[in-house]
């Protein structure tokens, strides 16, 4: 059975997680590169793989051209729901669509890498996980799959489900969750690589990036031969639970408990 119908007999769809109000680069899926938007690009980049009949747009706010555009003109769906809480826009977007799990993949993304999203779908799927993830990867290429069940039961011992931008933290608790860590070997020229869209450079740099329509499909180990390293970016060895921006602590958790110690989960 190949890869796509697994996807639909097992009900796992691949949700892009996107809005266009971005605060850092405003409007920045909508950015064009050889005239296709970032998040064009990230759609052709991943039907080519699962298809496109496998991925929903799950954004918040109101029905807009933009988005009404790339849905008709990819033959995708979407779901408009909860601006701030991730948790209850993924929850009832699961309920419309039928979806038992999801890969979770962000607009500011586009060149996610498919092959290795393709081997954790079928590792998730084979130990009946509730989360995966992988560390071998360099922002911009990482993705995760989640169950609805255990996003629905992180949801209810959530202290604070507005944060639920920050997924990845509520779920890193191996008591609560049977979460696996996909490793890859990290090669030494990608140390310190960054492809994820968060400003101008980073729009500039996937412009060079991206030269013609084949560069679309690039793949992991061409992206590393064409990036230039960015300045080292010093790693937390914790992850706070709160914080000013955030609070990602759960009902559950014990009194004294504060950070996440990363080294834990292999991040």
């Amino acid at each position: 059975m190949n890869l796509i119908k697994i996807l639909e007999k097992k009900k796992i769809k691949i949700f892009i997680i996107c809005r266009i109000n971005s605060k850092r680069l405003p409007g920045k899926i909508t950015k064009k590169i050889l005239n296709l938007s970032l998040l064009e690009i990230l759609i052709i980049r991943l039907a080519k793989k699962f298809g496109n009949q496998n991925i929903i747009i799950c954004t918040s706010g109101k029905k807009n051209d933009f988005y009404s555009k790339i849905v008709k003109k990819y033959n995708i769906k979407i779901f408009y729901g909860d601006e701030k809480n991730i948790f209850k826009r993924i929850s009832d977007a699961s309920k419309k669509f039928k979806v038992n799990s999801f890969v979770r993949v962000t607009g500011d993304n586009p060149l996610t890498d498919p092959d290795t999203l393709a081997k954790m779908i079928l590792i998730f799927i084979k130990k009946q996980l509730d989360y995966i993830y992988t560390n071998g990867l360099f922002p911009g290429l990482k993705t995760e799959v989640f169950s609805i069940k255990a996003l629905n039961r992180c949801h209810s011992i959530s202290e604070d489900p507005s944060s639920s931008e920050y997924l990845t933290y509520f779920f890193l608790r191996k008591s609560l969750f049977n979460i696996f860590c996909y490793k890859k070997k990290i090669l030494k020229k990608e140390k310190n690589l960054s492809i994820t869209i968060d400003t101008k450079q980073d729009f500039e740099d996937l412009k060079n990036l991206i030269k013609t329509k084949k560069d679309i499909f690039l793949t992991r180990l061409a992206i590393i031969k064409r990036l230039k390293r960015t300045k080292k970016k010093m790693i937390k060895k914790v992850i706070p639970l709160k914080t000013k921006f955030y609070n990602v602590r759960l009902k559950t958790d014990p009194k004294n408990l504060k950070f996440i110690k990363l080294k834990d989960f292999n991040l």
